[in-house]
């Protein structure tokens, strides 16, 4: 049980070495090869994930390994091809949609004065209103023809 643990956190720790080496080999790789890396250092990141993703969609979905020269080739398009610029436009696309999209949520107030209009149609004033506007189901309207004749 303990060999188990031990062999999952050695797993765990090599995972963790070979990202974060690839990362620094990428990011020394982008100092020598590419402008327009320097004062976007920051986008780092943001390129690791955009790697990621097109590595995914070369494997076809499965996991694999991709040549480095790819991986650097990959990142020096998205610092090239400005990328970057693109995926922060999306973005705030996105924002300025999600704060100008209409809520069509009721409040907990209009809710309850709906209820309540409802349960007044259905109580007793309601039911005598309906029965005051001339509605067809009136109860015993032979009784009533009786009271209005003087019958009883």
């Amino acid at each position: 049980m303990k060999n188990e643990q031990q062999i999952e956190a050695y797993k765990k720790m090599a995972k963790e070495a070979a990202s974060a080496g690839m990362e620094a080999r990428i990011k020394a790789n982008l100092e020598k090869t590419c402008d327009k890396y320097k004062g976007h250092e920051d986008k780092l990141p943001g390129c690791i994930s955009y790697l990621t993703s097109v590595a995914k969609e070369i494997l076809g979905g499965k996991n694999g390994d991709v040549a480095d020269e790819v991986c650097f080739r990959i990142c020096r398009d998205y610092f090239n091809d400005e990328i970057y610029i693109q995926e922060e436009a999306e973005k705030a696309a996105k924002k300025t949609l999600k704060k100008k999209a209409p809520k069509n949520k009721k409040t907990v107030a209009e809710k309850a004065r709906e209820r309540l209009a409802s349960k007044a149609e259905y109580s007793k004033a309601g039911r005598k209103a309906r029965r005051k506007e001339g509605s067809p189901c009136a109860p015993y309207p032979l009784q009533l023809d009786l009271f209005a004749m003087g019958a009883v």
